[in-house]
């Protein structure tokens, strides 16, 4: 998981997980990708012949997440 560390100005930051694709392409005798370079967003493309389809699958893992929640206000300005 990254560690969505803040920067000087930053108010939060979006740590990315694991797909259940990016598991997949890295398991078995020949990955597709190392299980180092796991993505949090793969993009996968499919194809059948009987009827032809083609098909792009992009799911993606992760979590907008504010660094101090409690310093935040939210406020209606008259």
């Amino acid at each position: 998981m990254d560690s969505g560390a803040a920067g000087a100005g930053e108010v939060g930051a979006d740590p990315v997980g694991v797909t259940a694709e990016a598991l997949v392409l890295s398991r078995g005798t020949n990955p597709e990708i190392i299980r180092e370079d796991v993505p949090g967003l793969i993009i996968t493309r499919g194809v059948q012949d009987d009827p032809v389809q083609i098909w792009t699958k992009g799911p993606a893992v992760g979590m907008p997440v504010m660094h101090t929640p409690d310093a935040h206000i939210v406020a209606k300005v008259l």
